[in-house]
């Protein structure tokens, strides 16, 4: 398995910035299996629940992209090794799940999105109002709940949130948790092993709440979809509660049926905004205290100024300002502020980060290309692949939306998800493609 955890690697590498994949992925250590699943060793608790929160996801993904299937990782701090056998948290889905009528379903609600960590503001009230309704009453009106959001600005936590409710104030209820990938993967081992009886089973008659989290992924996927309105007709009927997420609102999404949408979209539809600067302090000010750290107002007003990214560069940059400052003793102040957003925002090479326009005069420089032909309408493969690296470095170096992207290459949001998916599965399967994309990255944070 070194061998899939190796090209896994090499995948996540393209979709991080070098800093974070030094930081997050390279210190973890595949130590063996458990069964199905890969066991991988954290250096401390704080380094495994970091690790739990936000880049579960994206290790889960790209092992099954290097391994062909769907393989489970567990997480374990080096330290655990000489502890006793260590008691169960939480509540009782837990065992629920570990005994479920699927034996491939391994997801899980994360137990730290919650609805009391939500920071609540202009940006988010409302979905944050309707999520709650939702957990607390279990026969809403707002079903099924979607969630519109871009990447990392809480849709997941808001999601997890109704779960996590549901399940603190009534232990006995099912609740069913996956990304719309996990529920494709399950589906696919449904069929393959003729157990597909079993997966029906389970979603349509032994769920009291379901989540699916990143709808956007079913795009093309007919038979999945039709599978999917099948079973929320059949949760919707019985009174059932439903809770869906995507980056795209469901008109948006390409190869999506009918069918599907009008089901998705036959509940309430809410979304959330980039956080504006007052929710963006009370946000580090809230993880500061999660981390027990006291965060002063001067750091905070600057980090708030400057990571105006999203929730996870927030937090990306708190988290570097509480390491750094731990492992060289030094003070929270201004200083160190300084340093650390320079890192993540790479100040040395750009006033923040890196343009469109620059990502794409490096693109064309490197192909040899014209920047008119690259956002020009033609689909001969010398184009055409160039602009998918193009859009695929714009959403990995910049904070533009899908649509501020595809307005700048002339495409609509359709494109811009079909060009990510592509790079994302070739930088997995191609070394040249990991390649281009480490050598433009670099190039692209140089400012060459």
């Amino acid at each position: 398995m070194e061998a899939v955890w190796e090209k896994a690697k090499e995948a996540i590498k393209c979709s991080m910035d070098a800093d974070g994949f030094q930081t997050w992925i390279e210190p973890l250590r595949l130590v063996g299996n458990d069964g199905e699943a890969l066991v991988f060793e954290c250096p401390n608790a704080f380094f495994k629940e970091w690790i739990e929160r936000h880049h579960r996801k994206r290790l889960q993904e790209a092992i099954r992209e290097a391994a062909g299937t769907d393989r489970p990782i567990k997480l374990k701090v080096t330290e655990e090794r000489t502890k006793q056998k260590p008691q169960k948290q939480g509540p009782v889905q837990l065992d629920f799940r570990e005994i479920g009528s699927s034996p491939h379903w391994r997801s899980g609600l994360i137990r730290d999105f919650t609805f009391e960590r939500f920071v609540v503001g202009p940006c988010n009230e409302f979905a944050y109002s309707a999520a709650l309704e939702v957990a607390r009453s279990q026969r809403t009106r707002y079903n099924p709940l979607l969630v519109l959001a871009d990447v990392g600005l809480g849709k997941s936590h808001l999601s997890c949130a109704v779960g996590n409710h549901v399940l603190e104030k009534t232990p006995g209820q099912k609740v069913f948790y996956t990304t719309a990938e996990g529920f494709v993967t399950e589906m696919v081992n449904g069929l393959r092993r003729k157990q597909l009886d079993q997966f029906k089973e389970k979603y349509r008659n032994q769920c009291d709440l379901l989540v699916i989290d990143g709808i956007e992924f079913l795009s093309g996927k007919a038979h999945t979809q039709m599978e999917l309105a099948h079973t929320l007709d059949a949760l919707t009927s019985a009174k059932k509660r439903i809770v869906l997420t995507s980056n795209l609102p469901p008109k948006e999404i390409p190869e999506m049926e009918e069918t599907l949408k009008s089901r998705v979209t036959s509940g309430l539809v809410v979304d959330i905004k980039p956080p504006d600067p007052e929710t963006r302090c009370r946000i580090l000010q809230q993880k500061a205290r999660q981390e027990g750290v006291s965060l002063p107002d001067d750091v905070t007003e600057f980090l708030a100024k400057r990571l105006t990214g999203n929730v996870r560069q927030l937090e990306s940059g708190l988290i570097n300002l509480i390491a750094k400052a731990s492992l060289l003793r030094r003070p929270i102040d201004l200083d160190l502020a300084r340093e650390v957003t320079s890192t993540i925002l790479r100040d040395n090479s750009f006033p923040a980060k890196p343009t469109i326009e620059q990502i794409l005069e490096c693109v064309c420089n490197y192909f040899k290309i014209e920047p008119e032909a690259i956002v020009s309408k033609s689909r001969k493969r010398s184009l055409y692949y160039p602009r998918q690296i193009a859009m695929y470095l714009c959403r990995k170096h910049t904070d533009a939306t899908l649509t501020a992207i595809g307005k700048a290459f002339k495409r609509d949001h359709a494109s811009v998800i079909h060009s990510l998916a592509v790079i994302q599965k070739k930088c997995v399967a191609d070394a040249t493609t990991r390649h281009q994309i480490a050598f433009l990255s670099e190039r692209i944070m140089k400012g060459l």
